[in-house]
Formats: C-alpha cells, sequence, structure tokens
C-alpha cells in the first residue's frame, strides 16, 4: 500500500511511531516526491522472480524458523529493515511477502512464507561482483539473525547456504552448507549453533571450485 501523507503534526506522529516499529518505509518517486509503503497491507505477491534475474551467478541463504516462530508481522518488519538498510538501491519492488531491490550491478531479494517459517535472501550479480555480492549478502543475512534473535529469541534460527558453483556446472542437486559459520554476526556468539566449514574449493561431486563461491572469508 502505497500513499501520500499530509503535513499534519498528528500524521508526522502516526508515520514517526509506525517508522520506530520498522512497519512504514518512507520512498521517493521519479519526481522526488515522497511517498510511504507498508508490505503488510500489499495486495499483491512475487511468485516467481527467476524471470527477473538478469545476472548469471547467485548466492542465497534461506532461514528456518524453528521452536517459537516469530509472528507474521516480524517478517514485514524485517522487509521494512532491509529497504532502510539499503537506501541507495535504485529500484525497489515491496510485496505482501517479500521486496526486491535492483541496482545495475546486482538484484537482491528477500521471500518469506509465514506458513512454512522461511525466509530467503539472495543476491544475483555479474562474476566480477562476486566480493560485493558477499558483502551484501552477509550484512544482509547477520542484519536478520539479530533483529530476530534480540525480539523473538525464543525463536531457533537454521540457515541453508546453497552452493553458488554447483548451478553455474549444471549440478542439479546444489551442495548445501547447514550454517556456516560466516551467517553468524561477528559480535553475537549466541544466535546460531556453530558447525564447521566444508573445505575450501570443494562443492557437490566437483572436487576443484573458486573458493569465493563456497565462502565469504576471502572477501
Amino acid at each position: 500500500m502505497e500513499t501520500s501523507f499530509t503535513t499534519s503534526d498528528k500524521m508526522k506522529v502516526a508515520v514517526a511511531l509506525l517508522q520506530s516499529f520498522q512497519l512504514l518505509f518512507a520512498m521517493k518517486d521519479s519526481s522526488q516526491r515522497l511517498s510511504y509503503t507498508m508490505p503488510y497491507f500489499s495486495q499483491e505477491y512475487f511468485t516467481d522472480l527467476t524471470t527477473s534475474r538478469r545476472q548469471p551467478v547467485n548466492l542465497s541463504v534461506d532461514m528456518l524458523f524453528g521452536g517459537l516462530t516469530p509472528p507474521q508481522y516480524v517478517y514485514h518488519q524485517i522487509s521494512v529493515k532491509l529497504l532502510n538498510d539499503l537506501q541507495e538501491c535504485s529500484e525497489k519492488a515491496v510485496r505482501k511477502n517479500g521486496v526486491e531491490l535492483r541496482d545495475e550491478a546486482y538484484t537482491l531479494q528477500l521471500l518469506h512464507d509465514y506458513k512454512s517459517r522461511k525466509l530467503s535472501i539472495s543476491v544475483t550479480f555479474g562474476c566480477r561482483q562476486i566480493c560485493n555480492a558477499w558483502k551484501m549478502l552477509t550484512t544482509s543475512v547477520h542484519s536478520t539473525v539479530k533483529y530476530v534473535t534480540i525480539r523473538w529469541g525464543a525463536s531457533k534460527i537454521t540457515c541453508i547456504n546453497l552452493c553458488a558453483h554447483c548451478p553455474l556446472v549444471g549440478e542439479k542437486r546444489p551442495k548445501r552448507f547447514i550454517n556456516p559459520s560466516w551467517c553468524q554476526p561477528p559480535e553475537d556468539v549466541e544466535s546460531l549453533p556453530m558447525t564447521t566449514d566444508s573445505s575450501p574449493g570443494r562443492c557437490g561431486t566437483y572436487r576443484e571450485c573458486p573458493s569465493l563461491s563456497l565462502t565469504p572469508k576471502l572477501v
């Protein structure tokens, strides 16, 4: 839902309150006219985003929420927080089940499914942008993990990273990395259970592949 607000003092207070709860996002159109969007009330859904991917490489993380799952509004708060964190993106699309942010070099997508207790973050990009893509993905993952941990600590988060190299070489079943250590926010050692990362340079049935397609440690 997008609408233009008046400049009345009462409306300003209402807008500030909704923004403080990460429920309302302020954005400007091509004419620099200010408007606001609330993903929770959107009537449109992302159904299949694969056709919008203009770049050949994809980095992604699926987050599964076990334990006491976050309520539906928390997923929408995460969407608004991501929009606020990435203000510099030139194109933004907001739907009931997520957001998509585009620039010339990349497309970042966040999709969530409350009923499946799942949230996915992916970045598609050209090969030369892999360092920036890793930084964007890890920043978004860390922000989401911290947000959920602080506001809904009863939820147990499992992060699943799909190998970015497998699809490039035709592997139909990409290798899955469960809770890789780089998904852990640096200043928080309690959010995710730790597991040992797979050996660098190995993925699926292929013994050798670029290390940067598996882990951001070298970025």
